[in-house]
């Protein structure tokens, strides 16, 4: 994803990644994972200096199951479209300090989610409570994001918040 404007993504300042090649042919370079239908199922971006805004078009990635961008330098909001991703089992955002806005509640649509990572960014909000079910290990800031699944201990399960 890339514009002219402020919200195109850089990863170390190499716009390598943007050639027009098929994103199932980037190699081990970049941690883009494929179907043998050359479809797009895992993007794991982590500690990779990727910065700029998440794009709503991340909803077309429509059989993604895992989105892990933890350790980047992501800012403004997650999209709603991230709700669109039913496939999705792991979701990461972790570790973005400039990612803010509220949680939105399109991520209650995401019924096989069992991994969520939401701490030390700027977001608020809630969490559904009907993903609780679901989840087998989160760690979220539940001083700034409430949720039901958080015990009173601060902890999710075993995992701390």
């Amino acid at each position: 994803y890339s514009t002219n404007g402020p919200t195109s993504w850089n990863l170390y300042n190499d716009a390598s990644w943007l050639l027009p090649s098929t994103e199932c042919s980037w190699g081990e370079s970049f941690d883009v994972e494929c179907s043998n239908d050359n479809v797009v199922d895992r993007i794991s971006f982590y500690d990779d200096g990727l910065s700029g805004t998440i794009p709503g078009e991340i909803g077309l990635l429509s059989s993604l199951t895992s989105l892990l961008l933890w350790g980047n330098n992501l800012e403004g909001t997650i999209p709603t479209e991230i709700g669109v991703l039913t496939s999705l089992t792991g979701f990461s955002f972790s570790r973005n300090a400039n990612l803010s806005g509220r949680v939105p509640t399109e991520l209650a649509n995401l019924s096989n989610l069992e991994e969520l990572y939401l701490y030390n960014t700027q977001l608020t909000g809630s969490i559904q409570s009907d993903l609780c079910s679901t989840l087998t290990d989160a760690a979220i800031d539940c001083g700034e994001i409430e949720c039901d699944c958080c015990t009173s201990s601060g902890s999710l399960g075993v995992t701390p918040c």
